[in-house]
């Protein structure tokens, strides 16, 4: 899920499949902060990519389930991309 063609296919599939008016989207793995998220061989996905991919759907809780992910910059990049948004300011 390095790859963000993959969250946007996800988020893509998930409307199709299953509709409904809320919407919570968790994202898990390896979190550093403003420098990305879901780190891979294949790659990462930074947080402008995580942002952009959002910016065409609608979700109303982000959880971001990953280490340094409720750092102000992550925060701020990601307005208004969800209603809510839960992550962790530590490393867990």
């Amino acid at each position: 899920m390095g790859d963000p063609s993959s969250l946007e296919s996800l988020l893509q599939l998930g409307e199709t499949i299953f509709p409904t008016k809320y919407r919570n989207l968790i994202i898990e793995d390896h979190g550093y902060g403003i420098r990305g998220i879901v780190f891979t061989r294949q790659g990462h996905l930074s947080i402008s990519e995580v942002s952009s991919a959002l910016s065409r759907h609608k979700v109303n809780v982000l959880t971001l389930e990953a280490c340094l992910m409720s750092q102000m910059e992550v925060l701020y990049q990601l307005r208004g991309r969800a209603d809510y948004i839960v992550a962790s300011e530590l490393e867990t």
